[in-house]
């Protein structure tokens, strides 16, 4: 049986620079803020140690810096939750520039 877990919960609670000195400790890196996060690497490298194998991590982009150069990862990300039969989505939207070649 799956418990459920409330708002109350511990781990809404914890604050960012805990959240960043874990992910520091743990992927040996050093990130100063969650926005850090955005690109979606961090993301990808904790999949990866959670279930190894299920993510291509030659394929993460580590150098993307703006917003449509994150989508990739994202998808990245979700093939890696289907293939784990993680039932979460995750809404990847992109607004092209109009500085982009379509």
């Amino acid at each position: 049986m799956e418990s459920a877990i409330g708002i109350m919960e511990g781990a809404f609670f914890v604050s960012k620079g805990e959240i960043i000195t874990w992910i520091n400790n743990l992927l040996q890196v050093k990130l100063h803020k969650v926005e850090q996060f955005a690109s979606g690497c961090v993301y990808c490298q904790l999949i990866d140690i959670l279930y190894p194998g299920k993510i291509s991590m030659q394929k993460v982009n580590w150098k993307a810096k703006l917003e449509w150069e994150f989508v990739n990862n994202y998808k990245l990300l979700q093939q890696a939750f289907q293939k784990c039969n993680i039932k979460k989505y995750i809404e990847v939207f992109f607004f092209p520039s109009p500085l982009i070649p379509q």
